[in-house]
């Protein structure tokens, strides 16, 4: 099938030996702008990763090449400008009483021809068991890969303001955003039939639910939960016509599975004040339950029971399944770190993922085939990062340990089958 030939080329069957990127700079320096030279390239230096190779000067041998132009005016205020190809592709400024951050300044500044190479990295499909993809000051969270393992999605406020909606095309190594006015958009995904976009976002004021055309035609926003009273939020597919969300009660909330066709609602009762991370998959639905202060992740069966899956004296939180359902990631703070697991969900056998990564990790997305999970690091004291990780898991060289609660004891309610599959 087309839908799956394209995610296998990108991702599966490659070399795990990294080859370099060679990166040339032209430098253009303006009177005054060369202390400024000197701290953004240092910047870039300490940022790249170990297949970047720069160089000072470009080349027709180097796999990309740069412009960038350092200027300082009159009044202190200073500004990098980047070419590539002889096109403008980013400006950055900042002024001498400006309340952000130098360093931030700095790591933009840096990122252009870092995030780049990764980009290149993720088309080629050249890399190790992890990539970073973004490397600006900026918030970037709620990545999801679209169901044909075409693009990539997440949310970030790098434009400035208010958080769009970025995405990546893992063909042809291209990033481009969606700005919608007067709004924030968060868990952005794509509907299995790659037509629309479904998304939280704040034009009333509250969060609710909308979804618009892959295109990008504002014209064709379409609100289907939530309102200025009753936010609504954490939306995710179920198939093409149906998707499962959360509504605000004031002090908790609740669960629902709308037909987006006929905007029918169905509250889906469970014995949890709040529930987080729906997923449903094979006709059940999973999900994150708070009791007390503790989180842990629970399935809601097709005959209403609800049994848990994974409910360790640690917290549990920001669950995916994998297409076939036999896969579960979440994150867990078991040593002090929020850290990636994946569970088998038909042994209950459970690994750790992300132990090579000293940050903790938030909202992993699983890749269609199972083998890549995207998902953002939260490095101290800098906003967090898209990476890619593979998992791995399928490698009989490996051993995946069993730990946590996996058995089937559960809390029965009167819901019955609630649809969808």
């Amino acid at each position: 099938m087309r839908i799956v030939s394209v995610f296998l080329i990108l991702f599966t069957a490659v070399s795990f030996f990294s080859q370099k990127i060679d990166i040339g700079i032209e430098t253009v320096v303006g009177a005054g702008a060369d202390e400024l030279f000197s701290k953004v390239w240092k910047k870039i230096e300490d940022l790249a990763p170990d297949y970047v190779e720069l160089h000072n000067g470009t080349s027709s041998e180097y796999d990309l090449n740069f412009e960038a132009i350092f200027l300082v005016d009159e009044s202190g205020k200073y500004g990098v400008i980047w070419k590539e190809n002889g096109r403008k592709i980013e400006t950055f400024t900042r002024s001498p009483n400006s309340p952000f951050p130098l360093r931030f300044f700095l790591i933009d500044a840096a990122s252009v021809p870092l995030e780049k190479a990764a980009l290149l990295k993720l088309k080629e499909g050249d890399w190790g068991k992890f990539l970073r993809l973004t490397y600006r000051s900026s918030i970037e969270e709620y990545a999801s890969f679209s169901p044909d393992g075409r693009y990539l999605v997440f949310s970030s406020d790098r434009n400035g303001g208010n958080r769009d909606i970025f995405m990546i095309d893992l063909k042809s190594g291209s990033m481009t955003s969606l700005r919608l006015p007067g709004s924030s958009e968060y868990f952005p995904s794509i509907s299995p039939d790659g037509s629309t976009l479904l998304f939280q976002g704040s034009f009333t004021g509250n969060w609710g639910i909308y979804t618009i055309p892959i295109s990008g035609d504002v014209r064709k926003i379409r609100r289907l939960a939530g309102s200025r009273r009753v936010a609504a939020y954490m939306p995710r597919w179920v198939d093409e016509n149906h998707i499962v969300y959360l509504k605000d009660t004031g002090d908790g909330n609740e669960l629902y599975l709308e037909d987006i066709t006929t905007k029918i609602s169905t509250k889906i009762e469970l014995p949890f004040k709040y529930v987080f991370s729906p997923k449903m998959c094979g006709g059940e639905l999973y999900f994150v339950g708070l009791k007390g202060a503790d989180f842990g992740i629970y399935k809601l069966t097709k005959d209403g029971s609800v049994l848990t899956v994974e409910n360790s004296e640690y917290n549990e939180h920001d669950l995916d399944i994998s297409s076939d359902c036999n896969s579960m990631i979440f994150v867990s703070n078991r040593d002090g770190v929020y850290r990636l697991w994946y569970k088998d969900l038909r042994s209950g056998k459970e690994k750790v993922i992300t132990n090579f990564i000293d940050y903790d990790v938030f909202y992993p997305s699983f890749s269609p085939d199972g083998k890549i999970v995207a998902l953002s690091v939260y490095k101290p004291g800098l906003e967090p990062d898209i990476w890619l990780v593979r998992l791995n898991v399928h490698r009989e060289d490996e051993e995946i340990h069993s730990e946590g609660t996996t058995g089937q004891e559960g809390t029965e309610n009167n819901l019955g089958g609630f649809g969808g599959s």
